[in-house]
């Protein structure tokens, strides 16, 4: 993990998705160049999305998870491989449905969520961290600072235990 890290600040509940592997498809509505590593940056738990999150909690999915969103929001969750990026289009997403965990009718349920994506950004090689405080920004922001970057990889390899004892 020595190529550039880019942190990506996504609010929970879809933060929580994608650090656990439920969603593998971040819906935005601009394009990226990049592909690699992302920090999957939790936003503030003051802007917990609650009306998504509460169709997730309909259809069985983040119950009580109240409390654990609150405790996670401003971190980072997740390192995860940007693998690529395509206009959006519903039906992509329901084909490709089978690489969530979610099944096609509880992507139908939440999938008014993605109304003004117009860009697929799909994610990869996701591995949830524990979470490590951090401010997030908007748009990709490229991380520099050498002991962010080496704290990341820290966690990284932490969280991977064929890793652990690598440089």
């Amino acid at each position: 993990m020595s190529d550039p890290i880019y942190g990506l600040t996504i609010h929970h509940p879809w933060a929580h998705l994608v650090a656990t592997g439920d969603k593998t498809i971040e819906a935005r509505t601009w394009p990226t160049k990049h592909r690699g590593w992302l920090a999957i940056h939790a936003a503030t738990a003051g802007s917990i999305q609650w009306a998504p999150l509460a169709r997730l909690q309909a259809i069985g999915l983040l119950e009580d998870a109240d409390a654990r969103l609150r405790e996670t929001g401003g971190h980072v969750v997740a390192i995860a491989q940007l693998v690529d990026c395509q206009p959006w289009r519903p039906e992509s997403h329901l084909r490709h449905a089978v690489s969530h965990t979610l099944d096609v009718d509880q992507c139908g349920a939440v999938a008014s969520t993605f109304r003004d994506a117009r860009w697929a950004w799909r994610l990869g090689d996701v591995v949830p961290i524990a979470p490590i405080p951090w401010r997030g920004r908007q748009s990709l922001w490229l991380i520099t600072n050498p002991n962010d970057l080496q704290l990341l990889r820290s966690a990284y390899r932490d969280a991977r235990p064929e890793l652990r004892g690598a440089a």
